[in-house]
């Protein structure tokens, strides 16, 4: 996850504020979450998405705004945009997928310009 910045509750509306922001809601020692991991690893290394911010929050560790915003399960991933949920999925998924998600939020930005 060295690409991607672990952020905290205190955290989380500043970090998801403005941009696109893919959010991992993930938890410790889940197998799921550690095949999220290195997908998400690798689209935020890949030169399309250089724009994008990576972060992630440990639901072990902060659990306030994971339960405020209704979060059940990790992985949970939301894409948000200027603060505003544009996307999310459950579970681990294949890059491919979330890569599709991405370019979608990324024309959506481009033509909001």
């Amino acid at each position: 996850m060295s690409n991607i910045q672990l952020i905290h509750d205190r955290d989380y509306a500043k970090a998801t504020a403005t941009g696109i922001v893919v959010v991992d809601f993930r938890m410790d020692f889940c197998p799921g979450c550690e095949r999220m991991d290195a997908v998400l690893s690798h689209l935020a290394n890949l030169p399309q998405n250089r724009s994008i911010k990576f972060v992630a929050l440990s639901i072990n560790q902060d659990f306030q705004v994971a339960e405020a915003i209704g979060v059940k399960s990790a992985p949970t991933v939301l894409i948000k945009q200027n603060g505003q949920i544009i996307g999310h999925f459950f579970g681990a998924q294949p890059a491919s997928r979330v890569q599709a998600l991405l370019d979608h939020a990324l024309k959506e930005a481009v033509a909001n310009v």
